[in-house]
Formats: structure tokens, C-alpha cells, sequence
């Protein structure tokens, strides 16, 4: 008979971090309304933040592998949380019933108006079998998600190898793959399958996705470099850089079916020896931006798309959000271009002698003339450095009524997964990140998007554009671009054009898909000189003529 995804066996040996990962799952497949997992180092004594018909409940998980009452301090550990967070309820939760001190201090905290509840041992293994086999999903996936997992369904049943789904991010490619996990567990109950991606965060992302779409006997398993599973059944998502290791311990593991996430990974020499020692059955790449800066293409490994919408598709069709994008090219040195218009200088000596200094006071004026005349409800501003996203947190807090806050790697978690959940609320306005919120942040209501940096990687050019590119009706998506380099006027172009079947619309054209505006008309006149004399494939590249 099938195990639950908490068994007898799960109370025994855990591990901790999959149980936690597996409580989160028990509410999800409750039909809690949101459910994350923040659960790190300093987590302030929160595992979870639950929220059911607008309440939110702050869960401390611990397991233990001694066979006795719980001891730790897990109900002073709810506390803290919930006075961290400012969250009204809590749950403590664990594999042991709570120990005599514990139950006391429970009951202490009631007496003081604490809404805080158990759920522990027994009690939560009976109600873990009493959960129905499938969650009852009542999304229904959009007509190009439909089109993927008809044409991967397609593939696999005339018995192809490999597949590759390419969606603009936003677009919903990690949906797609586990309403295809769906399909093939439905038909086949006793299939393993791995998981590879290239950072721990987007295999807990995948994971956490998984859940509403898998019947209660499967289990999924992260291995990373700290993370290690106890059993081998079920799903394994795995890091490329973990996997080897794990394999040669594991050689009698068999994986019928291999998903590559980002797959435009997967090229890189190291990735590609990890998918040369495992033959599966059938191997799928997911990839949202199927380019690479050293030009190998991941059609190498996948074959050809089976479905491909680009973003410039993406919002043609619909798809995603309608973009007005404005590029503010202001702070051109007119006086200099017009004394040198006939030498030659490189891209980096015509950045450092074109673009004069703005003060970061008058960019925030600019953001914040267009916030209030566009009446926008989050923002995300793309700094240059942890410093430069401080400073303009600082700026729009002091000299303007508007709630901002940074998302850096300078915070330590606990803050920064405590801000990212207030943004997701409307508490936060808008937040300043520097090499944050690339992948895998999903927060539909991003409507206002701020390049204060350059971004040389059309990859990461797209993901930092597609925060803001989900789908909502009646919504379009502002961007603001204060251009400081060519190269970024360049890309942008060639984002634009793709907008365009047949290219053959002019770049000043506008279109209401894809909106492209100039701070003024000496702008629009430098850039279309500027278009003509930087080829497409520029960067690092010899010299211009201006």
C-alpha cells in the first residue's frame, strides 16, 4: 500500500528539513489559501506563515528522532515569531506530543489572550491519512498552457526522448510541467522522477509548486549541497552540482523521466556530464530565455520547442501584460556630440563622455511624478549596488509619503523574506534589490518596473522585465529606463523589434503591445542615429562612430 507523504517512517528518521517541507505541504492539501515557507537560519521562530480565509498563522515546526515527549522551547519559539511578524495566531507542530513544561507554557500564554494550538504526534498522522489522494484543483490552464501540455503529452505518448516548452516568464512553464507530472502520475503511479536546476532556491520553488498537483503517496526529496534525502521513492529535485556524488552512492537508482529547469543552463560543460550519465525514459527542458551569450543552443540537448512564446508573443498575444516603456535619455551631453560627431571612440570611452551625472534626488522625482500621475500599486527598482539600493530606499522614504523598502544580500533573511511578504501585501510600496528578484519571485501586482542599472545579459535583461510582466486584466506594465549605456539602449531596441512578426516596422513606430517612448526629441533623433551604427551582436566590441 502507498505511503502518505508523512508516514510512521517520516516520524522516524525525518529528516527535520523534510518534515518541515512536508508540514507545509499538509496545508497546502488542506486547501489553506497561502502558505510559505520562510524557515532559515534566524527565522525568528516562524517554519510557516499560513493564511486561511484572510487569517494568517505563524507555525513553528520541530522534529525529533528520540521517542519522547518534545522538550525544546517550540512554544516561546511561536511567540517570538508572532510578535516579529505581528501575526495574532500560531501553531506548534511536531512528530512528538509537547513535553510537561511545554504543555504549562501553552497554557500559560492562553490565559494571557495568546491564540496559539497544537498539532502534534498521533494526531497529526490520523489527520495526514484522512487527506482525499488528490487535491481538487479548480484552475484551468490558459490556452497556451493548454497547447504545451497537449503537444508534451503528444511527445511522450508516440514515444519521444526529449522535449523543450519555452515560455517568457510569466508565462506559467513551471505550471505547464506539473500539470504534465499530473498526467503521468495518473497513468503511472510507480514513476521516478528527477528535478535538476542550477540554485537551491529555484528547486524550492519547483517543490513547492509540485504539491497541489501530486496524489498524497508521492514524496519529494531536495538534495543540495545541505540538504540530503533519507529515502529514494517519489520525486528527487536535485542541483546539478549535488547530483554526481549523490549518483554514484545511489547507482541503483533509475529515473524514468529528467526535468532541466532553466534549461539555458544546461549547456555549460558541467550540467551537460550530469545529464550524459542518467538515461531517462523522456528528458524535458524548461526554459523561459532559450538564449546564451557563447551561442551554443540548449536545441542541442532538447530538440526543437515544442511550444516557443517569446515575450514580444507573450504580450502580441495577450499573454502578458501590455508594456509602456520609457527611456530616459535626459542626461545626454548634447553640447559634446555635437563638437565630436566625426571621431571614432569605443562603447566605454562614449558612456563615460556622453551620459552626464543625474543626482539620484531628481530620478526619484521622475519615480515618483510618474507613481502618482500613473496611479501604479508595486514597484521594483533595479539598483547598481547594495549602497545605491540603501540610498534610494532612503531618498523616497525621507523626502516623499511612500513606503520603500531594499531587498539585498547585506539583509539577513529573516528581514528580507519579512519585507518581500509585506510587498506581496500593499503593506510595502515598492522595493529597491540589488541581484535580487531575478527568478522565481511571482508577485502579480508589480506593475512598475525601474532600471537604474545596466544589464548586460539579455537573460537577465528579460527576467528583471518579466517581474512585472504577469498577466492581469486591464493592467500595463510602466518601466522606466535611465539609460547610462548604450548597450542598453541596443537591447532594448532588440526587444522591441522582436515585438514585430516581419521587422519591418520602423523602431519609433508605437504600437499598443509594446509602448516605446523617449524623454524628447533630440533622444528620439540620437537614438535612431545611434541604431544605425551599433550592430546587434555590439557588446565589447570595437568602435562607433557617433
Amino acid at each position: 500500500m502507498p505511503k502518505e507523504f508523512i508516514s510512521e517512517e517520516v516520524f522516524a528518521r525525518g529528516p527535520w528539513h523534510y518534515f518541515e517541507r512536508a508540514i507545509a505541504r499538509y496545508f497546502v492539501h488542506k486547501g489553506w489559501d497561502d502558505v510559505d515557507h520562510i524557515g532559515k537560519t534566524g527565522d525568528m521562530g516562524a517554519d510557516l506563515i499560513c493564511t486561511l480565509k484572510d487569517k494568517e498563522y505563524v507555525v513553528q515546526v520541530k522534529h525529533s528522532v528520540n521517542n519522547s515527549p518534545l522538550s525544546v522551547d517550540i512554544v516561546g519559539d511561536v511567540v517570538r515569531a508572532m510578535k516579529f511578524y505581528e501575526i495574532e495566531h500560531g501553531y506548534c507542530i511536531s512528530n512528538r506530543n509537547l513535553g510537561d513544561s511545554q504543555k504549562q507554557k501553552l497554557q500559560g500564554y492562553k490565559q494571557s489572550g495568546y491564540d496559539i494550538q497544537s498539532f502534534t504526534g498521533g494526531k497529526l498522522l490520523e489527520s495526514v491519512r484522512s487527506l482525499p489522494e488528490w487535491i481538487s484543483d479548480s484552475r484551468t490552464p490558459r490556452n497556451y498552457q493548454h497547447e504545451c501540455i497537449e503537444k508534451l503529452k503528444e511527445s511522450y505518448n508516440l514515444g519521444g526522448k526529449r522535449g523543450l516548452i519555452s515560455l517568457a516568464t510569466g508565462m506559467g512553464k513551471t505550471y505547464v510541467a506539473c500539470s504534465f507530472i499530473r498526467w503521468l502520475y495518473e497513468n503511472d503511479q510507480n514513476l521516478n522522477i528527477l528535478i535538476l536546476a542550477h540554485r537551491d532556491e529555484l528547486l524550492k520553488q519547483f517543490d513547492r509548486s509540485l504539491w497541489p498537483f501530486l496524489p498524497k503517496w508521492i514524496s519529494t526529496h531536495i538534495l543540495t549541497g545541505k540538504l540530503k534525502p533519507n529515502f529514494n521513492e517519489g520525486i528527487l529535485l536535485s542541483t546539478f552540482e549535488s547530483f554526481p556524488n549523490w549518483n554514484r552512492n545511489n547507482d541503483e537508482s533509475f529515473f524514468d523521466i529528467i526535468i532541466v529547469d532553466e534549461a539555458h543552463h544546461s549547456r555549460a560543460t558541467t550540467y551537460q556530464e550530469v545529464l550524459n550519465t542518467v538515461s531517462p525514459n523522456y528528458l524535458l527542458g524548461l526554459t523561459a530565455t532559450p538564449y546564451r551569450q557563447d551561442g551554443l543552443s540548449v536545441t542541442d540537448l532538447f530538440g526543437k520547442p515544442l511550444v516557443y512564446y517569446s515575450v514580444a508573443k507573450g504580450i502580441k498575444q495577450q499573454f502578458l501584460s501590455e508594456v509602456d516603456y520609457n527611456l530616459r535619455c535626459d542626461n545626454i551631453d548634447e553640447s559634446w556630440i555635437q563638437d565630436n560627431s566625426l571621431k571614432g571612440y569605443t562603447i566605454k570611452q562614449l558612456n563615460k563622455k556622453l551620459f552626464l551625472k543625474v543626482r539620484e534626488e531628481k530620478i526619484c522625482d521622475h519615480i515618483i511624478n510618474y507613481w502618482n500621475k500613473e496611479e501604479r500599486k508595486r514597484l521594483v527598482i533595479f539598483c547598481q549596488s547594495i549602497d545605491h539600493a540603501e540610498m534610494i530606499q532612503n531618498i523616497l522614504n525621507a523626502n516623499y509619503d511612500f513606503s520603500c523598502s531594499s531587498i539585498t544580500n547585506k539583509v539577513d533573511q529573516k528581514e528580507n523574506a519579512k519585507r518581500l511578504r509585506q510587498f506581496r501585501k500593499g503593506e510595502i510600496e515598492a522595493l529597491t534589490v540589488y541581484n535580487m528578484l531575478n527568478e522565481g519571485v511571482d508577485v502579480p501586482d508589480i506593475d512598475f518596473i525601474c532600471f537604474l542599472r545596466v544589464t548586460h545579459s539579455r537573460t537577465y535583461f528579460l527576467q528583471q522585465l518579466g517581474r512585472g510582466l504577469r498577466y492581469q486584466p486591464n493592467k500595463r506594465l510602466l518601466v522606466l529606463d535611465f539609460v547610462k549605456d548604450l548597450r542598453q539602449i541596443k537591447a532594448v531596441q532588440r526587444q522591441y523589434n522582436e515585438y514585430f512578426d516581419d521587422g519591418s516596422k520602423e523602431f519609433m513606430d508605437l504600437e499598443p503591445g509594446f509602448n516605446l517612448k523617449f524623454s524628447n526629441d533630440f533622444t528620439d533623433d540620437f537614438l535612431k542615429l545611434v541604431s544605425e551604427e551599433i550592430e546587434s551582436e555590439f557588446i565589447d566590441r570595437n568602435q562607433i562612430i557617433v
